[in-house]
């Protein structure tokens, strides 16, 4: 009997992988070699089997390990308590189980009296179970090894394991040996050497999925469904169950409608904001040009601030050159006023020799002469006042100011007929007066006269 291990069953595809890379290379993660040591019935060594990511057929008679074979694969890729061992071989009931593969279980023996079968074992109880399987992907140039340890120190349930991953290619001759049979130790130095360890499968799982590009669980109950399959009657049945997914309409619909309405909702958000961005445009503006503004301000004001010690600096240099000014001005004035000091000397020396000079040559009389000038000064003042007040009295009576003696002496002659021309004036100037007077005596009657009859108009019998 032959099983044919078909290249889908160990190949694994990332999306996209296979549109766009050279023909030539084979896309997605492949098998490329298979280790075991003590699986099953391969007991006391490294069994390798080369795939290179090719189409495989897996042949041998009844009973040579082929199914063996599938399920250190499938033990790799799913959780045990999943899997039906031996099932590749037309198993119909759990011939087998992981605590078989990893003790050897290869035959029966029978008590003396026939009561009861005891599995004959290959392996002792704590001997290590590793089965490796390294993937590549010739696309992307990445090799990914995945691997699972097991042992047991009984003879029944279920063994202990952990499972590991390398971004690298591994061999268990190189990585899984010379550590003293003691699992911990190994686990120690494979995560030593950068791989990850896991005790239990979820997180293992989750961690080869991601390398391979493994989205969902549908793809790995497909690999389960298909590992060990025989035939398949109804290949629309087929498809239908194992690789699409129930449909619920109502649902989807609803699901839609409640999308719908989402999006909706986030329309009318996304409006709103747009709106509320417009209408802060003119803030946002705003707040920039005040940030402008103020940072021009401040470093107005750093730079005026920096000024002032420049200010200082030439403000003291312009007082100190002031100061050497003042200094040597004050040295001149100091020697201008010990000259002048010196002249001032010298000057009343002269005074008074000149004084003493005047005294002895005839001081006396020059007293005399001054009394006579303020003297005739008085006199000169009150011959002025008699003159202003006779040329007021010409100009008035129509005669030339006295100027000189000529002006003087003529008004002297016209005085006579000044004085007649007065004379007749007054004459007629009184005639006037008389005349104004009896005027203002007819007036005053004729004022009484008036008075009266008001008074008699404004009395009440005048009616």
């Amino acid at each position: 009997m032959t099983t044919d291990v078909q290249d889908s069953l160990f190949t694994f595809e990332e999306p996209g992988d296979g549109e766009s890379h050279d023909a030539a290379l084979p896309p997605g993660f492949r098998l490329q070699r298979l280790e075991l040591l003590n699986w099953g019935t391969f007991h006391g060594g490294v069994r390798t089997f080369r795939l290179d990511g090719a189409n495989s057929l897996l042949t041998g008679d009844i009973g040579s390990g082929k199914s063996t074979v599938v399920d250190a694969i499938t033990t790799l890729l799913l959780p045990a308590n999943r899997i039906e061992y031996n099932k590749a071989a037309g198993a119909q009931k759990r011939e087998r189980t992981l605590m078989s593969y990893v003790r050897g279980f290869h035959k029966s023996t029978r008590s003396v009296g026939g009561e009861y079968s005891k599995p004959v074992a290959l392996r002792a109880p704590g001997t290590l179970t590793v089965v490796l399987g390294i993937f590549h992907n010739a696309v992307i140039d990445k090799t990914v090894t995945l691997g699972i340890t097991l042992w047991t120190m009984q003879e029944a349930g279920q063994p202990t394991r952990f499972y590991s991953l390398a971004e690298r290619e591994q061999t268990i001759a190189e990585d899984f040996s010379n550590f003293g049979q003691d699992p911990a130790k190994l686990k120690k130095r494979l995560k030593a050497g950068g791989v990850t360890v896991h005790d239990t499968f979820d997180p293992y799982a989750a961690a080869f999925k991601r390398h391979f590009g493994i989205s969902g669980n549908q793809a790995m109950d497909l690999f389960h469904r298909t590992v060990s399959m025989k035939q398949v009657e109804n290949i629309t049945h087929f498809v239908r169950t194992n690789m699409l997914e129930d449909d619920d309409v109502e649902t989807r619909i609803n699901s839609l409608i409640g999308h719908f309405d989402d999006l909706k909702k986030a329309h009318e958000a996304v409006v709103r904001a747009k709106d509320q961005i417009e209408l802060l445009k003119p803030i946002r503006d705003g707040a920039g040009t005040h940030h402008k503004l103020s940072a021009e301000e401040q470093q107005a004001r750093q730079q005026r601030d920096q000024l002032h010690p420049w200010f200082t600096d030439q403000q003291l240099t312009l007082s100190l050159e002031h100061q050497g000014e003042l200094e040597q001005a004050g040295k001149k004035l100091r020697e201008d006023s010990t000259q002048l000091g010196s002249d001032i000397a010298r000057l009343r020396h002269e005074l008074a020799i000149v004084q003493e000079d005047i005294r002895t040559s005839g001081g006396g009389r020059l007293a005399a002469i001054d009394a006579e000038v303020a003297q005739l000064g008085e006199t000169a003042q009150t011959q002025r006042k008699r003159f202003e007040q006779y040329s007021a009295a010409a100009v008035e009576l129509g005669l030339n100011a006295p100027e000189d003696r000529v002006l003087f002496d003529a008004n002297s002659a016209r005085l006579a007929e000044v004085e007649t021309n007065l004379a007749a004036r007054a004459a007629e100037l009184q005639d006037r007066r008389t005349d104004l007077d009896a005027e203002l005596r007819q007036l005053a009657a004729r004022k009484d006269e008036i008075d009266a009859e008001l008074l008699s108009l404004s009395s009440p019998n005048s009616a």
